[in-house]
Formats: C-alpha cells, sequence, structure tokens
C-alpha cells in the first residue's frame, strides 16, 4: 500500500492554478473549460488566479481569445468575462526556462499575493513531464510541499519498462503525496457510482461473483477513426490508448472487494491494486486485434502500419470471487456504434422448461452517452399466454439539482481536478496501480508488436475473428444472432 496524505483542501484558501502547456489543444479543449464549470458552480475560492505558461507568443489578451470560444457561449457574460479576467499568461523558452518559470512565481505573488497554494496541471506531452516538473520544483522551491500539487495525463508509458523510468525520474523530485496521475474516465459518474451501487445494496452484494456471474464485457466503441490524430495514436495502439488504463481500471472497480471501513481515502486504490495482483496475464490467445481498412491512408500513418485501432483482450481474476469468469475489455474505432458500457452477464436459471440460454439475465452500466442502469431479465408475458418474455428495465442517472453548486453534466475533467483540489487521491492512478497494470499488458503487447491486425470495414462491428474471445455460444446467443448482440457492445 501507497499512503497519500495530501489532506491539505486548496478550495478553502486563495488559489492559484498553472496550466503547464497552456497554449496548446487539450488545454483549450478540457482544462479551461473544466475550471470555468468549477468557476461557474462556485467550487473555486474566492481568490483565484489561472496563470498559464507555454511557448506560444501570446498575451493575457491573446490567451483569453484563444479560449474564449471553447467556454460555454449561453452563460451570463458577467461570468464570462469574470472569469477571463483571472487567466493570464507567461510565455517562456521551453519547459526548461528557469528564467520564465520564475518570473511566472513572480508575477503570481504580485497578483495574488495570498495564495499559497498551487495546483500545476501539466497540459504536455508526457516526454516533457521531468522537464517541466524539475522545472517547477526548482522555480517554486518556496511553496511548501503541502501547497503544491501536479496532475500529469496519460499516457504514462508505453511498457513496464517506459512507465519504471519515468515513475522513478518523478519521485526524485515530488513524492507520491503531491501526484495527481489523472485519467478522466475514473470522473464519469457512472464509474463514481459503481462503488456505492455495488456496496450499498444487498442484492448486488449477493449475486457479485462466479456462482451467479458469467462473464463480464466492458467495452468503449468509437464511430470515427483516427482523424488526423494518426501519428499520434500509431505510436500507442488500441490497447495502450484505451485497454491498459480505462478498460483495466473499470475492471478493477466491478472486481475489486469492498474496501476496509477504516481505510480512508486509500481504501479504494488499495483494492483495486488487489484485484491486478490476482489478475492473470493474457497470453496470445487471449487477444484479436483489427485494422480499419483506410487506417494507413491517413499521411501521418506509416506506410504498412502494424497498430491496432481495435482490440478485445480476455483476462482472468484468480481469486475467490472470479475464478474461472472471463472479463471481456473491448476497444475500436471506426465501428457501427459510439458508446461505453459494463455487461454484466449472468447464469442461466433453466426453469419452466424453457432453454438455459433463454433465461440469461443481464445488468449493463452505461457510462457514455446515456447515464442509465439498465436490466434486461425474464418475465412472464403480457396477457394470457404463459410464456416467458424478455423485458429491459431502465433507470436513468437524471442531473442532480440538489445543490446550487452542483457541476452541470458529466463533466469527468471537472470533478477530478475539483478532487485533487480537496486532497482527494481516489479518484487518481497511484504508482502501485499503473506498475501492476503494465505487468499485465506489457509481455502481450510486446507479444504483438509486429502482427498484422485482422482487416475490418470502417463502419463495421468489427473482425469477425473477435467473436471467439466474446463467448456468444457460452452466452446462450444463437448463431443467427450474433449480430444483434455485437451491435449492444
Amino acid at each position: 500500500m501507497v499512503t497519500n496524505n495530501s489532506t491539505t483542501d486548496f478550495t478553502c484558501h486563495p488559489l492559484a492554478i498553472i496550466i503547464i502547456g497552456a497554449s496548446g489543444d487539450l488545454a483549450k479543449r478540457k482544462t479551461y473549460p473544466s475550471l470555468f464549470s468549477l468557476y461557474q458552480s462556485r467550487l473555486l475560492p474566492p481568490q483565484t488566479i489561472l496563470y498559464g505558461y507555454g511557448r506560444s507568443p501570446l498575451t493575457h489578451a491573446s490567451l483569453r481569445q484563444k479560449i474564449r470560444p471553447h467556454l460555454p457561449q449561453h452563460h451570463d457574460v458577467k461570468l464570462l468575462e469574470s472569469f477571463l479576467d483571472i487567466c493570464f499568461y507567461q510565455r517562456g523558452a521551453g519547459y526548461d526556462d528557469t528564467h520564465a518559470f520564475y518570473s511566472m512565481h513572480q508575477s503570481i505573488s504580485i497578483t495574488c499575493s495570498l495564495a499559497r497554494n498551487h495546483l500545476f496541471y501539466l497540459a504536455i506531452p508526457p516526454n516533457l513531464f521531468h522537464t517541466a516538473t524539475a522545472t517547477i520544483t526548482q522555480s517554486f522551491a518556496s511553496i511548501p510541499h503541502d501547497s503544491l500539487r501536479i496532475i500529469i495525463e496519460k499516457p504514462f508509458g508505453r511498457d513496464l519498462e517506459s512507465y519504471l523510468l519515468l515513475s522513478s525520474s518523478l519521485s526524485n523530485l515530488i513524492t507520491e503525496s503531491q501526484m495527481f496521475r489523472i485519467d478522466h474516465y475514473l470522473g464519469k459518474d457512472m464509474l463514481k457510482t459503481l462503488p456505492s451501487l455495488r456496496f450499498n445494496n444487498p442484492w448486488a452484494k449477493a449475486i457479485w461473483n462466479k456462482e451467479h456471474i458469467s462473464q463480464v464485457i466492458i467495452s468503449m466503441k468509437e464511430t470515427i477513426g483516427t482523424h488526423g490524430r494518426g501519428g499520434y495514436f500509431d505510436h500507442y495502439g488500441a490497447i495502450r490508448d484505451v485497454i491498459q488504463n480505462h478498460l483495466l481500471q473499470v475492471m478493477s472497480l466491478v472486481a475489486m472487494e469492498e474496501p476496509a471501513k477504516d481505510s480512508g481515502v486509500e481504501g479504494l486504490r488499495d483494492a483495486k491494486c488487489q484485484v491486478l495482483a490476482c489478475t492473470r496475464i493474457p497470453s496470445r490467445e487471449d487477444c484479436v486485434v483489427g485494422q480499419y481498412d483506410g487506417y494507413t491512408e491517413d499521411a501521418t500513418v506509416p506506410n504498412g502500419s502494424c497498430t491496432p485501432t481495435f482490440a478485445v483482450v480476455r483476462l482472468f481474476v484468480d481469486n475467490e470471487r472470479w475464478r474461472g469468469v472471463p472479463f471481456i475489455l473491448l476497444t475500436g474505432k471506426a465501428l457501427d456504434e459510439k458508446n461505453a458500457q459494463v455487461q454484466i452477464m449472468f447464469h442461466g436459471s433453466g426453469r419452466n422448461g424453457a432453454r438455459s440460454g433463454d433465461l440469461k439475465d443481464e445488468l449493463i452500466l452505461n457510462i457514455q452517452p446515456e447515464n442509465q442502469i439498465s436490466l434486461t431479465t425474464n418475465v412472464k408475458e403480457k396477457g394470457y399466454n404463459e410464456g416467458i418474455s424478455r423485458e429491459r428495465m431502465v433507470l436513468h442517472r437524471n442531473e442532480d439539482t440538489s445543490s446550487n453548486h452542483q457541476m452541470k453534466g458529466d463533466d469527468a475533467y471537472s470533478k477530478l481536478i475539483y478532487d485533487a483540489l480537496k486532497g482527494n487521491s481516489s479518484s487518481f492512478v497511484r504508482d502501485d496501480e499503473l506498475r501492476l497494470s503494465w505487468e499485465i499488458f506489457s509481455p502481450l503487447l510486446h507479444q504483438i508488436e509486429n502482427v498484422n491486425p485482422f482487416p475490418y470495414t470502417f463502419g463495421s462491428q468489427g473482425p469477425p475473428q473477435a467473436q471467439r474471445l466474446l463467448l456468444l455460444e457460452d452466452c446462450g446467443i444463437c448463431p443467427n444472432q450474433t449480430k444483434i448482440r455485437l451491435s449492444k457492445l
């Protein structure tokens, strides 16, 4: 267990939030809009300053003009302008420019003299994390340890070896308690809801095991291709981009044991690590990869690239609760629909003379685009017929309006930034979690490095070869129903 002692609440005192890479795409599309969401919900301290750092030749005014189109335009104009008024900019020659960083520190001290707490958001590529963090710790050395936190974005390495190098380089500069590795999936409302759904309902506790669950499919599907991001995507591929991080995090929440009552904020992360430690390393036979037709036509993608744009991996958690239950992690670009969900399939009862496959219930937790829980189960048909019919019952997770300070919609980034400000580390990825996740996937990734992926048509359900890992026959799905089942993944 790794303990995170960041308990200082940054929302209670004057605050400086520094966006490193403020002139980049991530900052304007995600970081600034998320901070505006917190600002309009009055979740930031009254005395807050936002300082951006970048290499682009911007001024305070031009930065504000750059981010303005990415902020909601239907809100109170005065509110929007007051937010932009606290946005400032510091230009530097690079992320090792200690003079520019120190100058920014001085400007923050003058503009918001009471700002003791500092949150840095590194909206930059991972190869710059060490350089930027080293410059921050040098230029902001007067900031107390418990008043400085740093948020970093995935990808956290390409395999176990590269992650260990990254982790070692950062741990020499800052402590684990200061580091918040953000995975925006962990800010999704359904995933924040999942532990309470599992552990606060007797019915869920009773059925959440191998005695009742036959398999779990966790999927994230996209209808678009790489769309100009081929150069970036080709360096990582579908498993590194989605499965090793987002979907494995979802799996650990689905499979973990209930955290100990006295374990505090680290209990959830301890429980996730226990699952990962029990997860069997997948073999080549546990994986199918595909690539949509036309992927290599992207000018930024090398000719003959073997990078998968589709992947399905079968994992097994070798503990008493889950032994023998397959967890299927599936992702793909250029597919027939866009969604992300957890599909929990139960064993059939085989009662009343009906085929076992007809009686298998299914619980679906929709992560996006709908935020809902649905149960497909078997009930008596309406009317005089005594047959059994399949019924789907849906619970919609509507927006909570009980608080005037409630953030609107499922703004995962806003929720996670707010957690970082509050010192709540439970929704961030810990060092040992990442080590375990790379231990699971690195051997497989090295095995398939130069394997040609199966081709599939843009807008299809992926390569047909993936069906063998989806265990369709075991789920009671007839061969002629295969298309229907896959379209619901």
